[in-house]
């Protein structure tokens, strides 16, 4: 099967890249080739095929923790096999990334000039309608991201209880009318197990109000879908997972940039750089701030790149919902 992908905010992630790698340099003093980009969610290597093709000698190391994506992105980067090497993991291994990256190359002075995050589903899994992620093509209930984990959709949905249900549809979806799709759910699974994408698309849509069973259903159908996914595949979890540890492993003048489709993940990435970005009021009235105390981020966020362009969302609507933001470890 072919995938249509075309990458989101791919000019922008090109230049800061360039950038980054430049700078790190000559910060420390090394050559390119002892540089890492760690594209920790690698998908089908669009980001990372164009940044080899623009930036010389750099090394990347590619994460995902689908076998299919890496399988693809392999074989589309594979003029340059030589400076790029994937991991099986979820993206916030990103240690494990680094050491993975340092025996490939065979190189242990790699250093992490830049970590790019793109967060939420990929292209692929949208479009291979037998994964179970979309709420308009017929597969059996999945949504694993890895398919050798043990939680699927198919477990969410047929042995939640009404209260999980009604807190996961709240908390990763703020779904309005959560409890009665809830409580619609475990009624159709008493008569027998929903087992596909459709039959949960058709329940979500039966427990909506009449008037809005004819209107404005898709929107509940693709909140629910989205807050089961995220369950399945703890990526809210994973997200904090990763920002604590890149404290482990950047170093000074390392970059990263985030890619959230939707509020909760930028939610998390905002919190993160404002967090560590910002001098405690409780230290601004010293005269010398001790080093250790001193924000540990830069926050390079561009309100003009913050969003996709009208042109970009015309040629890539999966493009309209990101939020980009850039930060450096000073």
């Amino acid at each position: 099967m072919k995938f249509k992908h075309i990458p989101v905010k791919l000019e922008d992630t090109i230049i800061i890249a360039a950038n980054s790698v430049k700078s790190f340099c000559n910060k420390h003093n090394i050559n390119a080739d002892d540089c890492l980009i760690i594209d920790a969610t690698v998908g089908l290597g669009g980001h990372s095929l164009k940044m080899l093709e623009a930036i010389s000698d750099v090394k990347i190391v590619g994460i995902d923790r689908d076998p299919t994506a890496i399988k693809i992105a392999s074989e589309r980067c594979e003029n340059y096999k030589n400076r790029i090497c994937f991991f099986e993991s979820t993206f916030d291994n990103l240690e494990g990334a680094r050491d993975f990256a340092r025996e490939y190359f065979n190189n242990k002075k790699l250093q992490i000039a830049l970590i790019v995050f793109d967060f939420g589903v990929s292209s692929m899994q949208l479009d291979d309608g037998d994964r179970g992620f979309s709420y308009n093509k017929d597969a059996r209930l999945d949504m694993r991201m890895d398919s050798s984990s043990e939680l699927s959709a198919y477990e969410v949905v047929n042995n939640y209880s009404q209260t999980e249900l009604v807190e996961i549809f709240r908390k990763y979806s703020d779904e309005k009318y959560a409890n009665y799709i809830a409580k619609q759910i475990i009624t159709d699974r008493l008569a027998a197990p929903i087992n596909t994408t459709l039959q949960l698309a058709d329940t979500i849509k039966k427990a909506l109000p009449i008037k809005l069973q004819y209107t404005n259903y898709i929107s509940s159908q693709k909140r629910i879908f989205q807050a089961i996914r995220i369950e399945v595949n703890n990526e809210l979890g994973c997200i904090e997972d990763a920002l604590d540890s890149l404290f482990s492993v950047a170093n000074s003048g390392t970059n990263v940039i985030f890619m959230s489709y939707q509020s909760l993940e930028d939610k998390l990435v905002k919190s993160f750089i404002k967090t560590n970005s910002e001098l405690s009021a409780d230290l601004a009235h010293l005269p010398i701030v001790p080093d250790a105390l001193l924000p540990k981020l830069i926050d390079l966020t561009k309100k003009s790149q913050k969003l996709a362009s009208k042109s970009e969302e015309s040629e890539n609507s999966r493009s309209h919902s990101v939020r980009y933001r850039v930060c450096e470890f000073s």
